[in-house]
């Protein structure tokens, strides 16, 4: 997963609970209201850091957002409807055998992205209603793995 990317989640009646998380304690990132606040975690290997954009309000949507950046780097962005995005920052890309877990969305099972939040509510469970989550795939990193396959290749094709 070595490209950028944009999550939009799409409400029909806003709650409380995770929006979607992907990983685990090992890595992983999440979306989730608690206390109608939006928040960003993202797990890098064990560190967590944790950004709040906003109060949800009546908002419909929540989109983040994660650009590429150079050395395996995602910058993120998280939106909630209308507002302006907020920066959370640059964070190091999920590759080699992290997060172990897959997608939840509505809850976070098992191993939590947020200790702190699992040690709050559990999986946490969104008490309102996701209409859907839809994950849209953008351009490969400009250093990630495949494209050092590819420059692997063109010098072994030089040395034949």
């Amino acid at each position: 997963q070595a490209r950028a990317f944009d999550v939009e989640v799409d409400l029909d009646s806003p709650g409380n609970g995770v929006l979607l998380a992907h990983g685990d304690q090992g890595g992983g990132y999440l979306l989730a209201v608690d206390d109608g606040v939006v928040q960003f975690a993202f797990n890098a290997y064990g560190s967590l850091s944790t950004v709040y954009a906003g109060p949800l309000g009546d908002a419909h949507r929540v989109t983040l957002r994660a650009t590429t950046r150079p050395g395996l780097q995602w910058h993120f962005e998280v939106q909630v409807g209308d507002a302006a995005p907020v920066d959370a920052g640059d964070h190091p890309m999920l590759i080699g055998m992290s997060p172990f877990e897959g997608i939840d969305v509505g809850v976070d099972r098992r191993s939590p992205v947020s200790w702190p939040l699992f040690e709050r509510h559990g999986a946490f469970a969104f008490d309102g209603t996701i209409r859907r989550v839809r994950v849209v795939p953008g351009e490969p990193a400009p250093d990630g793995p495949g494209m050092m396959r590819e420059l692997l290749v063109q010098l072994g094709v030089a040395y034949e």
